[in-house]
């Protein structure tokens, strides 16, 4: 088990996580970022409003990056 940290990226705006989440692994960290950023654009989207810029970082306990998960991984845009 690791902590992991998720920043949010979006509108302008760093969102730092300095509590962080202890996960199994590195899958289970991007697994939570992807259910973290739908969420985030699904509130976005209520409001009318859709930005696609919208990123979560995430960095192990050792302050390493692990991963960015933008909206192109976390959402599937179909017309």
């Amino acid at each position: 088990m690791s902590r992991f940290y998720f920043h949010c990226y979006g509108l302008g705006d760093v969102l730092e996580d300095i509590e962080g989440a202890v996960l199994a692994d590195e899958a289970a960290a991007r697994a939570r970022a992807i259910v973290s950023l739908r969420d985030m654009m699904a509130g976005d989207v209520i409001k009318g409003l859709l930005d696609t810029r919208l990123a979560i970082e995430i960095i192990d306990e050792r302050g390493r990056p692990v991963a960015r998960i933008g909206c192109d991984e976390a959402l599937r845009i179909m017309s």
